[in-house]
């Protein structure tokens, strides 16, 4: 039996190699997989379709409970490939790639940092300078696809190393764990028991189900949602969703609404939703934003902003972005070009 420490470093890092390594040891078979097992499976799953933060069961406590979530998490993705949809695999990756900045953004001795770093063998030396955590070679930082939105540029490098500080160490973590998981998606389900199949479908049958009768919030402007970048599309969706967000997560968010157009009626419809709406608060943060010129007061953050509120959710559908409300424009405009030569043959 594995040790506690294994059990919940697996259990809190489901995609690590230490946890797939633990899955083997214990001769985890897919025929022997419990109602318990499959339920935390479907769990995970519906809480990343809904964009709700997924709650770990067990940390700590029971060592079956810690490997029932282990083995849930192998088991949600095959019903995952089951159901073939590349968008509720990029919320799945996402899900737990936010999980892993909060568990390593709580802790305090940096150990489960430090593995997570082995576990991806990257090679990397602690800094002795207070104001950095660690340094990795600049070979590896610029091999690193999701290094890119750390901007060499904007880096302390010395004797061929780039230093990081924990923040951005965290953040590196976390998105790399998205890019593995998203990337192993989806994965090969010939031969697997009939059980995931009948279960694959009944959640496609859900999910059908929860698109139709979950409030939906829409705007009633031209705000086209499904072209906002990943960050605000997050914050969007918890927003949405009911739940409230930090100070600067609001402030960032209006700012990008503002500046994309949003109607004083919608971004007073979406704030609304939120379950600490003050209507008052809202409208003077909005008219505050907005100003009295034809131009808000106050722009959309850059990236290097959303970076720094720790709130950059950066994929490769961002490369060569600046700003949220660059990405905004830019799928706008690709939307008006591939209408254009449609428009010309008619």
């Amino acid at each position: 039996m594995p040790s506690k420490e294994e059990l919940i470093f697996a259990q809190m890092f489901p995609f690590s190699d230490k946890a797939k390594n633990l899955i083997k040891k214990e001769k985890f078979l897919l025929e022997d997989v419990s109602e318990e097992v499959m339920a935390r499976a479907k769990i995970m799953l519906l809480n990343a379709f809904r964009k709700k933060p997924y709650s770990v069961n067990g940390i700590s406590f029971s060592n079956e409970l810690m490997l029932n979530e282990i083995y849930a998490f192998p088991v949600a993705k095959i019903l995952l490939s089951e159901m073939s949809s590349f968008d509720l695999n990029r919320k799945f990756a996402l899900t737990f790639s936010l999980n892993t900045f909060g568990f390593l953004e709580k802790e305090k001795n940096n150990d489960k940092l430090l593995r997570l770093f082995d576990d991806f063998k990257i090679k990397f030396s602690l800094s002795e300078n207070k104001a950095f955590f660690l340094s990795v070679s600049l070979k590896e930082f610029l091999s690193m696809p999701s290094f890119r939105e750390l901007k060499l540029v904007n880096q302390s490098i010395s004797n061929g190393r780039v230093f990081l500080t924990k923040n951005d160490s965290i953040r590196f973590i976390s998105n790399l764990s998205y890019k593995k998981i998203n990337s192993s998606l989806p994965i090969e389900t010939k031969g697997i028991p009939k059980k995931f199949k009948e279960n694959a479908n009944v959640l496609k049958q859900e999910f059908f189900s929860l698109k139709k009768t979950l409030p939906e919030f829409k705007f009633a402007g031209n705000l086209k949602t499904e072209f906002i970048p990943p960050c605000m599309s997050f914050l969007y969706g918890k927003l949405s969703s009911g739940s409230k967000l930090t100070h600067i997560a609001n402030f960032d968010l209006a700012c990008f609404l503002i500046n994309s157009r949003t109607s004083k009626e919608d971004f007073l419809k979406l704030y609304s939703r939120a379950s600490n709406f003050k209507e008052k608060l809202v409208l003077y943060h909005y008219s505050n934003i907005k100003g009295k010129e034809a131009k808000p007061k106050y722009s959309s953050p850059s990236c290097n902003k959303v970076v720094e509120h720790s709130l950059c959710l950066r994929n490769e559908t961002c490369e060569g972005i600046k700003s949220p409300l660059g990405y905004y424009i830019r799928n706008l405009k690709n939307l008006k070009k591939s209408k254009k030569p449609q428009t010309e043959s008619k």
